[in-house]
């Protein structure tokens, strides 16, 4: 179904994972700065698909990496204006997307939750679009219906006219039950109070959910054939900075642990992207074998992570610190350093999410860039 050039770029990434590349892969991790990158207004980029394809199609013919973790699908800024408001409030001047944490859960509600995780749902989703009328759902579904559309289109045309494959696809996205009460459902404040105040209803609830969706979705994964993307599984990791050990041992870690065993089990890959720090945790991770991860770190420091985790291939480490205020030169020494202190086992990316337009120059990620396509092990 897919070219050779396409099949040579996930297997690049797939070597990585195994500790056994000559080359290092380099995954895109621009998110909103390719918008501040082009002539496009950041309302024009969100509200018109036509304009983001564009946007995300110059964006690789300027750049040319190995792999995408965003072509333009992750903010939903039509959808939620159709059904009457929601989670994402943008900045048209600076391009800044600030998330709400209102929650839609109240702790009387985890044991209903629990009881029947797809029916409260609907209650969830009442609450969180209160005034939503039959034509503002016509219009909702429509734009939901466009968005699945473009991703549909935009991931096609990278497959099939740049032979460069997706990173990760949200139709493969699995969280552990708490991610999803932590960034929706109670907010980070609630399940803060939660997780000492009603301990056991929230765990009921977390357990609930894993039975009913998560698990499902995991195993889904496991069965999807014809991919235009590299990992199997995309589980972003965010919710554990509110956890202290016994938390995370509790809340996540269970949950965490089998959607890497079940990729083990199945030889699937899983690309575990890490906001904030987890070097207090790392050690859990320590008895994964090669080939089964890729672990994307924001905020931890690479060269001591790769100390605390010898077995796990790591990705980022050019920092946006450097890619908007350093010279072209000092970044190219910074990727240079990355790649040959890190040796086999490591993917070049961005520490954070490419986001506002100071973050990089253009001429830094070219020079990036060039630098790491003509590297050698």
């Amino acid at each position: 179904m897919f070219s050779k050039e396409f099949n040579d770029k996930v297997q690049l990434f797939w070597d990585a994972s195994r500790f056994e590349n000559t080359t290092v892969p380099n995954v895109s991790n621009d998110y909103t700065w390719k918008v501040s990158d082009s002539k496009y207004s950041y309302k024009e980029a969100y509200f018109d698909t036509k304009k983001m394809a564009k946007i995300v199609c110059e964006n690789h013919e300027r750049y040319n990496y190995d792999a995408y973790l965003d072509l333009g699908t992750r903010n939903h800024f039509p959808q939620m204006q159709a059904l009457g408001g929601g989670s994402y409030v943008l900045n048209e001047e600076t391009g800044g997307i600030n998330v709400t944490d209102e929650p839609t859960m109240q702790p009387e509600d985890y044991k209903e939750f629990a009881k029947d995780p797809m029916r409260y749902f609907n209650i969830i989703f009442q609450r969180k679009f209160p005034n939503l009328k039959t034509e503002d759902f016509v219009k909702a579904t429509t734009a939901f219906l466009q968005a699945s559309g473009y991703e549909k289109d935009i991931s096609e045309t990278f497959a099939t006219k740049y032979n460069r494959p997706r990173m990760v696809t949200t139709s493969a996205s699995v969280q552990p039950a708490f991610e999803v009460f932590h960034n929706s459902f109670r907010g980070i404040a609630g399940v803060s109070t939660d997780m000492r105040r009603y301990k056991q209803d929230l765990k009921d609830a977390c357990d609930a959910y894993w039975n009913a969706m998560g698990r499902t979705s995991l195993q889904r994964a496991m069965q999807a054939k014809d991919k235009n993307y590299v990992a199997d599984v995309y589980t972003a990791i965010i919710a554990h900075q509110v956890l202290n050990r016994k938390q995370f041992e509790e809340f996540y870690w269970p949950q965490l642990k089998e959607i890497i065993n079940t990729c083990q089990a199945n030889g699937k890959m899983v690309y575990l992207y890490v906001e904030g720090t987890i070097k207090r945790f790392a050690e859990y991770f320590q008895d994964i074998p090669k080939g089964v991860a890729i672990m994307h770190l924001e905020q931890d420091d690479i060269f001591e992570m790769r100390e605390l985790l010898p077995n796990m291939c790591l990705a980022g480490g050019m920092t946006t610190d450097m890619l908007g205020n350093a010279t072209p030169q000092e970044c190219v020494e910074r990727a240079k350093k990355l790649m040959s202190e890190l040796g086999p086992g490591y993917v070049m990316s961005q520490n954070k999410m490419l986001s506002f337009k100071n973050d990089c120059r253009r001429e830094n990620q070219l020079a990036v860039n060039d630098c790491v396509r003509s590297f050698r092990f």
